[in-house]
């Protein structure tokens, strides 16, 4: 199975460039210590753009972003932003530091309830974040196995890996919980419901910079089939300095994972990208039935005439 999303944002020529201004400053822990290769976020609280910028040696980074308010987000191994994510209102070039602290609660920033970034704390609904650390901390190969552990949702799966599963929200039917790709639906078109349950065990975390699970009616903004609840795959958009990993692993049933992904940032970080692939396959299954195999890919490509 293949997913593949290319995003192209493009205005007019004729129109008259918005300059962009820079925002830098020192990424610190909290003894004053330089934090080197840090991952800074600016999100555009009025276009939902994300701008990323990534420290050098000394801690120091810097990003060109439009005019405007933003919220910030900063992390790095074992490190997370001290506090709430920062409201940073950007009208010129500016020095913006950042302290990062260890064993905080990190501060995330999601996008699904309303359409705009926004911190958990300003959230009303009931939002559950699983980032990208999470997943592979705990070893996560698709969609259903990052969302056992949520709260509120029942995943069913009707066997091993590639067997038909379900998702349920606050006990509604399965076709009332929606799923998303980057804030768009993905469905399939020969279900009675035009739901995505028969493609949710094949949906492999590939190139997913994390995945938010909204429990509770949001079918003000992504129509009825989200009465229970919405489940949104974001892709990872890249940006910053280049960047990748690759896993491999196996185990019992005879089954093999391979995964690789990279993404990052050129032409002054307007040009951004990132892509993934992955394989898995299950060789024996269950008293020897109930072989699988998925191939999977996904990317984002992103470039910004004017902000």
């Amino acid at each position: 199975m293949s997913l593949t999303k290319i995003t192209v944002a493009a205005f007019l020529f004729t129109c008259p460039l918005l300059a962009q201004v820079s925002v830098s400053g020192r990424v610190s822990d909290s003894s004053g210590a330089a934090v080197r290769h840090a991952s800074v976020y600016f999100y555009s609280r009025s276009t939902g753009e994300r701008y990323t910028a990534n420290s050098d040696d000394s801690g120091m980074y810097s990003v060109a972003v439009p005019r405007g308010s933003y919220l910030l987000e900063a992390e790095a191994p074992g490190l997370r932003l001290s506090g709430a994510a920062a409201a940073v209102d950007v009208q010129g070039a500016r020095d913006w530091p950042v302290q990062l602290v260890v064993g905080a609660a990190r501060s995330s920033i999601e996008v699904t309830t309303t359409g705009t970034p926004q911190s958990l704390d300003q959230t009303a609904k009931a939002v559950d974040v699983i980032d990208r650390a999470e997943l592979d901390q705990r070893g996560v190969e698709s969609l259903t196995d990052g969302l056992r552990d949520v709260p509120g949702l029942r995943v069913t799966q009707r066997g091993g890996p590639g067997y038909f599963a379900t998702v349920q929200m606050r006990g509604l039917r399965t076709f009332d919980t929606a799923v998303l790709i980057d804030g768009m639906r993905f469905r399939d078109v020969g279900a009675t419901q035009g739901d995505a349950s028969s493609f949710l065990t094949d949906l492999l975390l590939v190139d997913t910079s994390r995945v938010e699970v909204v429990r509770g009616a949001a079918s003000s903004l992504y129509g009825t089939n989200a009465i229970g609840g919405v489940i949104n795959m974001v892709t990872d958009s890249g940006g910053g300095n280049f960047h990748g990993s690759v896993t491999a692993d196996g185990g019992g049933l005879g089954e093999f994972r391979g995964l690789a992904r990279f993404g990052g940032g050129i032409a002054g970080n307007r040009f951004h990208y990132s892509a993934g692939a992955g394989h898995q396959d299950v060789t024996n299954g269950v008293g020897g039935f109930g072989r699988y195999r998925n191939t999977t890919g996904n990317g984002l490509v992103d470039y910004s005439v004017r902000p």
